[in-house]
């Protein structure tokens, strides 16, 4: 870009709606987040059969009696394997100390699923550190310039992405049934191998 461009700051797509609505503002990730992290070590933990999730770096890894969360949040994982991969984790849930949680600071301005979205955007890596055990700072990324449109037209892109998600899902599930027929097929159409 050359520095008497102006940034770009409507997008390319945009819903009809929103085509008269103008440009979206510039600000900083602190703006929107913020940070707050968990105390939980797997090794300290009570699984039940039922109760409220804990969230590790591979997502659900079991239930507790309690929770820490009430409200809907994004976790980061911030060090080890898979450090910096998002997470939109459910209302009255926990997650374990190597992920961080990342929570709307104003409701009445910033969606939480959109944020989700857009963080999907920055090149988290960028901001990874550490060579042994990597890690990812919220103090660094946060800093991170990003464009942020009304609160309608938030609410509008996170619901479109949500449901092409709901969608994935349904697909991933459909594939892993066929996989599974698959399975029960081959076994089914060749004969066993036994010792003759």
């Amino acid at each position: 870009m050359n520095k008497n461009d102006k940034p770009k700051l409507i997008p390319r797509l945009r819903f009809p709606e929103f085509q008269q609505e103008g440009e979206w503002e510039i600000m900083k990730v602190e703006n929107l987040l913020k940070l707050e992290i968990s105390n939980l070590t797997l090794n300290k933990l009570t699984f039940t059969e039922v109760g409220y999730p804990v969230y590790g770096a591979e997502g659900i890894i079991g239930y507790i009696k309690d929770f820490q969360q009430n409200e809907q949040y994004i976790s980061i994982i911030k060090d080890g394997a898979g450090v910096g991969r998002l997470r939109l984790c459910e209302d009255k849930s926990s997650v374990l100390g190597t992920l961080s949680i990342l929570k709307v600071k104003d409701k009445e301005k910033y969606e939480l699923k959109w944020i989700y979205y857009l963080l999907h955007t920055i090149n988290l890596k960028s901001y990874i550190k550490g060579s042994g055990i990597p890690h990812i700072y919220f103090s660094d990324y946060k800093k991170e310039i990003i464009k942020v449109p009304s609160l309608s037209e938030q609410q509008k892109i996170a619901a479109c992405l949500s449901s092409l998600d709901e969608l994935i899902e349904a697909q991933r599930e459909k594939i892993e049934l066929l996989k599974l027929h698959k399975k029960g097929l081959l076994q089914g159409l060749f004969p066993e191998i036994t010792n003759l």
